[in-house]
């Protein structure tokens, strides 16, 4: 009874859910993929193409920039530090579980199968003509992957992180009805930037219920597990359209990189 009682909190599904929505999990987590994304952009030489198609890193680098910071490693620096500065500031315990990351993976890849059914649903009523030209399946990659770090640093942790603390502690707002509208809010934003004369779509409606229906899917995602799983997903999706496109340079759906916010 005594082992047991011990195990159930160290290795339990609950313990799990509840330590992998901690920001130093997502910090180890998302690492690798920072890591990939910074050397692959470099070796690769794909940094400035892949990047003048990702308004959230813009937005990221012109705020640094404003600041006085103008490395290009900057934005993917600030995602980690971050994270490590949320979990030193709210004083949270440093003992991690390392078989927790390879099972957040394996969920990032399961929560990409509703991004698969919208695609596929939306993509019947006319999303099939959305196709982008890259400049190869270097750019591709290092632009999908960019994508999904940069744009849930923005629209989810930023963004409806923000708002949650605005609307519940400014405004007194229940939680019910403040992540209601954060999640609103922050879904019509991540929708409404990739079209002109922020992004270079044109507007469509099946578009933008494509986009509309994955902002709010990804907010969701990010509300109930965190900004570790949510990024994973929004990645793990990005690059399994490239290698399901055959790296031919055509995408089809919507947050895979098709425009300026990837």
């Amino acid at each position: 009874m005594a082992v047991t009682a011990a195990l159930r909190p160290r290795y339990g599904l609950g313990r799990y859910w509840e330590a992998t929505q901690e920001p130093l999990y997502s910090l180890l987590f998302l690492l690798p993929l920072v890591a990939t994304y910074e050397f692959s952009a470099m070796m690769l030489r794909a940094r400035d193409a892949a990047e003048a198609d990702l308004v959230a890193y813009q937005m990221l680098h012109g705020v640094l920039s404003w600041v006085g910071g103008s490395s290009v490693w900057l934005p993917g620096i600030l995602l980690l530090v971050t994270l490590l500065v949320w979990h030193v500031w709210t004083r949270r315990d440093w003992h991690i579980h390392l078989v927790y990351l390879p099972l957040m993976l394996l969920e990032s890849l399961i929560l990409t199968v509703p991004l698969f059914v919208i695609g596929f649903v939306v993509g019947r009523i006319g999303l099939a003509a959305l196709v982008a030209e890259t400049s190869g399946l270097g750019n591709e990659i290092v632009q999908k992957l960019g994508a999904g770090l940069f744009e849930e640093l923005v629209f989810r942790l930023y963004l409806i992180g923000g708002l949650l603390l605005l609307l519940r502690k400014g405004l007194a707002i229940g939680k019910f009805g403040a992540t209601t509208l954060a999640v609103g809010f922050a879904a019509l934003l991540f929708t409404a930037c990739h079209f002109e004369p922020i992004g270079n779509l044109p507007w469509a409606w099946e578009r933008f219920a494509a986009f509309l229906l994955d902002g709010v899917y990804l907010s969701l995602v990010f509300v109930g597990r965190g900004l570790g799983v949510v990024t994973g997903s929004h990645a793990a999706y990005n690059l399994l359209l490239v290698f399901v496109n055959g790296g031919n340079g055509t995408v089809v759906h919507p947050i895979s990189g098709t425009s300026p916010l990837g």
